[in-house]
């Protein structure tokens, strides 16, 4: 199945749906959830199939619907002539035809178990999707919770609300602060919280042991523990909530939100909103997920991916850079093990300066260049994408944790202008070998923007 913001594999009894957009944390745009309802409509009508696992890219499981742009992502569904529009929002979030929320809950209506194994990043709208899973392993380390329960937002599917009794729904509601997987599990929030180096093993020994009973069985069990629910009204919460959901995204404070959004990026907006809690990216290192912890996704078919080794000459010495090709005009990313490679060799060849990147206008040009460097900021991970301009390979940056792009380097051999990066790819001749039949793509995204909800 080929997919724009998801995977699918299956692996023996075991289905394996993937959030699949790792450099922006699994953040929901559309097609997510139509794809991930047929995703799940795959997984229910293979024989084969027993359990499914739903699982996120990179280091997050997912941070929630992604609102860079002023949310222009759902405009045909919610605005008329650019404005917002009450009408089509409210039946865009209140029919399971078009409702994002429905789709994600097709999970719970799936006649077979689904766990969601939750890592880094759980919030928002992530958490309302892991929640609806019938089972949710998580790391430790991982942060769940509702920051927009501050502003712009509202309980989604509900679940927080039927997994928590009065008193800590409330709490929880009311403030929006997040919990790490381990206190998640302790107050019943989730099923288990392991380190994140067993959380792979122990969801896939957590499955195996389900499918080891009969299919029927299975959803019997499931279909009585969710009727059960269902007459406590879950059906109504989850139409009221992205009702009023849409309301809460529409009021003076939240269009001010999101417009402060579209004008000084993300990172401002969470900063304003999370600051007074010390929490989410505002909190101190040892309360964020571990930036390391990274979900490698299955193996898929795809295009040929190559490594070239290209060498450089400085004023004081000669280094040896990698860089990768995307082949083949294949849309998709790099997989985290070449994610992972390239961070490994960014981090033992630095230079404390940047030259240019030149390509021989005479030979094709690379498709779609993606790396990893550290900011020099905060030592995080941090995004570098390379595209053309000219016959030059121009690098944007964008920093994780800070959740904005930062400032190129400066041209000075002696340092740095603004708050650029201080470990990066420096410059380097491009000899891209020729190709008879298919060309690299064209083009790559001048930077990211990364939205936590």
């Amino acid at each position: 199945m080929d997919f724009e913001t998801i995977l699918y594999d299956t692996d023996g009894p075991i289905a394996f749906i993937t959030l699949n957009r790792p450099e922006r944390l699994n953040t929901i745009v559309p097609p997510m959830p139509d794809e991930f309802e047929t995703a799940i409509h795959a997984a229910a009508a293979d024989p084969v199939v027993k359990v499914v696992v739903v699982q996120g890219a990179g280091r997050s499981f997912c941070a929630g619907y992604d609102f860079s742009g002023g949310f222009r992502h759902w405009d045909s569904q919610i605005s008329t002539d650019g404005r917002w529009d009450p009408g089509k929002d409210f039946v865009f979030a209140a029919f399971p035809q078009f409702a994002p929320t429905q789709k994600f809950m097709s999970m719970w209506r799936c006649p077979k178990p689904v766990i969601a194994q939750v890592h880094g990043w759980c919030v928002g709208g992530g958490s309302d999707t892991a929640l609806c899973a019938d089972l949710v392993i998580a790391s430790e380390d991982a942060r769940i919770g509702t920051p927009y329960a501050r502003m712009w937002g509202c309980y989604l599917s509900g679940m927080w609300l039927y997994r928590l009794g009065l008193t800590r729904a409330k709490e929880y509601a009311l403030t929006g602060k997040p919990l790490s997987g381990k206190t998640a599990a302790e107050i019943g929030l989730i099923n288990t919280a392991v380190p994140f180096a067993r959380l792979q093993e122990e969801v896939r020994r957590t499955a195996l042991q389900l499918a080891s009973i009969p299919a029927s069985q299975l959803s019997a069990m499931k279909l009585i523990v969710n009727h059960a629910w269902e007459q406590m009204g879950l059906s109504s919460t989850q139409t009221l909530g992205p009702i009023l959901d849409g309301l809460m995204r529409n009021t003076p404070d939240a269009l001010r939100f999101i417009g402060l959004a579209a004008r000084e990026g993300v990172g401002a907006v969470i900063a304003e909103r999370d600051k007074p809690f010390a929490d989410y990216s505002q909190g101190p290192p040892e309360e964020q997920p571990d930036p390391t912890h990274v979900i490698h996704p299955p193996a898929v078919e795809g295009p040929r991916r190559e490594f070239v080794r290209h060498t450089t000459t400085s004023a004081t010495s000669t280094r040896s850079r990698w860089l990768v090709f995307l082949r083949d005009a294949h849309p998709g990313y790099l997989s985290w093990e070449e994610h992972e490679q390239i961070q490994h060799r960014l981090r033992a060849n630095v230079l404390a300066h940047r030259t240019e990147y030149r390509l021989d206008p005479a030979r094709e040009g690379p498709a779609l260049l993606r790396g990893l460097a550290v900011c020099g900021r905060c030592g995080a991970r941090m995004t570098v994408r390379y595209h053309r301009w000219g016959p030059a390979l121009l690098p944007t940056y964008y920093c994780h944790r800070l959740g904005q792009r930062l400032a190129e380097p400066s041209h000075r051999t002696s340092g740095f202008s603004g708050p650029g990066p201080a470990l990066l790819v420096p410059a380097l001749s491009l000899p891209v070998r020729r190709r008879s039949t298919r060309s690299c793509r064209a083009g790559a995204p001048s930077g990211s923007s990364e939205s936590v909800d």
